[in-house]
Parts: structure tokens; C-alpha cells; sequence
């Protein structure tokens, strides 16, 4: 009798823990039929883009810069790096941790957010109405990913950065280089008391406050040797202050306003 038991116990068990084991799926079969894996534990392989503000995507191995569409990836939430630390911190940490990464993960899928899931469930409901749902930005798809397994990083020329047509940097020439470079070096003395190679940015456009003239930053090389070509070409304020790998460089972030570049605290 106690045999039989421990054959059924073990059998349930192993059961259970079948159960448990996360389906293998592509993006696009998540983004295609969300409904048929909603709410279930997943594994999939991507890659991770800049991630900004404690919000990444995992978008196709396959995406380049030129033909990045985030209609193609899926929000991600990775599980706590360090239960009890501050959300803010840790999340800082995680994003420097896989920004530009090439990962497979394990999560639990959350389709709500996806207009095809929303279109299904009314459908299944007869064209009726079905509950509400509503949507803010930086949605999480895939929630309390834990990473499997590490496959290659990419660099910040090659990975998948969030940007628009006005987030293109150019390098600051004439009297703005003079005027940012003084700017940096009157708001932060201490940093420039490092001999490091510098370089002023622009942005094409601002991305932040209203009253803002422009928007740009200081960079500094973190290579022995010269930065040379590696310096940014796109918006770089997810990188701000974190000397975040695998980008060879640290930036700060600068604003015009009255006719006065400053350094933005």
C-alpha cells in the first residue's frame, strides 16, 4: 500500500512540475495568436534594445537599426535582481545588464495590451463588448522574466535603440562646443579634472521640457585609446550617468535654455 502511494505521489509530481515547464515559442507566434498562450509560462529568444526608464522590448534576433519596428517585439518585465532593493535601482541595474543582449528568457505572457488578443476576445463574445482595458505606455507582455541562457551582446551601433527622426546627434562645432565644454567644466569641476577625451553633441530636436532651445551632451571616453568613430550618432539619454557597458563611453546630459547651455542636475 505505502508503494502505491509513493508511485502515485511521485507520478503527480512529476506531473506538476511537466506542467510547470514553459512552452518554447517565437515572438511572432506570441504577437500572431496571443490567445493561445495567455497567461502561460513561456520561453523565448530574442533581443533585448536600449530599454529606457525600467522598460525593455525583446524584439526578433534578426532586427537591425535599419529595420527596428517595435510593432514586432513584446514589452518585458525581468523578475527582481535583488528582492527588497528599490524597483528604481534595481531596474537601472537590469537594464545595464542586458541593454542590447541576445537572451533567451523564461516569462509569464500578458497579451491585454495587444489589439489582436482584444479582437479575439470579441469575436468569441459574438461581436460584443468585452471588458475594458486600458493601456498605458511601456506595457509588459512578458512579466517576471528570469533569463535561461546568454548568447552575445551587441554594441550601441549595432543593437536596436527607441528613437525618432529627432534624435539624431550631431558633433558641436564653433562657439556651441566652446560654450558646452565651459558649461561642463563650471557645473561639474570635479569631472573635468579627469584628462579624459570629450565630446559636445546636439540633438536635432529636444526631447524633454517645453522651454528647452536644445538638447545635447558631453561624452567621455572610457578607452585608454581614442573614442575615434565609436562616439553616439542617436540619443543616448537612456545612458546617462551609467557608464553602461557594452558603449565605450559616459554622457551627461546638457540643455539650452535663455541662450545658456547647463548642465541638467
Amino acid at each position: 500500500m505505502k508503494a502505491l502511494i509513493w508511485i502515485a505521489v511521485a507520478f503527480f509530481s512529476l506531473a506538476g512540475s511537466a506542467w510547470a515547464v514553459p512552452r518554447t515559442v517565437t515572438i511572432a507566434q506570441l504577437r500572431a495568436h496571443p490567445w493561445r498562450y495567455a497567461e502561460q509560462q513561456v520561453r523565448v529568444r530574442g533581443q533585448i534594445n536600449q530599454c529606457w526608464r525600467w522598460s525593455c522590448d525583446i524584439c526578433p534576433e534578426g532586427m537591425t537599426p535599419e529595420t527596428y519596428d517595435p510593432g514586432q517585439c513584446l514589452g518585458i518585465r525581468f523578475g527582481l535582481f535583488e528582492p527588497g532593493r528599490s524597483e528604481a535601482r534595481d531596474g537601472l541595474a537590469i537594464e545595464a545588464a542586458y541593454r542590447w543582449t541576445v537572451i533567451t528568457i523564461s516569462a509569464h505572457f500578458h497579451p491585454d495590451c495587444l489589439a489582436s488578443y482584444q479582437t479575439h476576445l470579441s469575436r468569441r463574445r459574438g461581436g460584443q463588448e468585452v471588458e475594458e482595458v486600458v493601456c498605458m505606455d511601456r506595457v509588459s507582455h512578458l512579466r517576471q522574466a528570469r533569463v535561461l541562457a546568454f548568447h552575445s551582446r551587441k554594441t550601441d551601433r549595432t543593437g536596436l535603440h527607441n528613437r525618432d527622426k529627432g534624435d539624431r546627434l550631431h558633433v558641436a562645432t564653433g562657439a556651441d562646443e566652446v560654450a558646452m565644454l565651459e558649461a561642463f567644466g563650471r557645473e561639474w569641476p570635479s569631472g573635468v579634472l579627469e584628462k579624459r577625451e570629450r565630446v559636445a553633441l546636439i540633438q536635432d530636436k529636444p526631447s524633454v521640457f517645453n522651454s528647452v532651445q536644445r538638447e545635447g551632451y558631453i561624452c567621455e571616453c572610457l578607452k585608454e585609446t581614442s573614442c575615434g568613430e565609436l562616439w553616439p550618432q542617436w540619443n543616448v539619454a537612456p545612458l546617462v550617468g551609467l557608464a553602461a557597458s557594452p558603449a565605450p563611453y559616459d554622457c551627461y546630459n546638457m540643455l539650452e535654455w535663455d541662450n545658456r547651455w547647463r548642465l541638467l542636475p
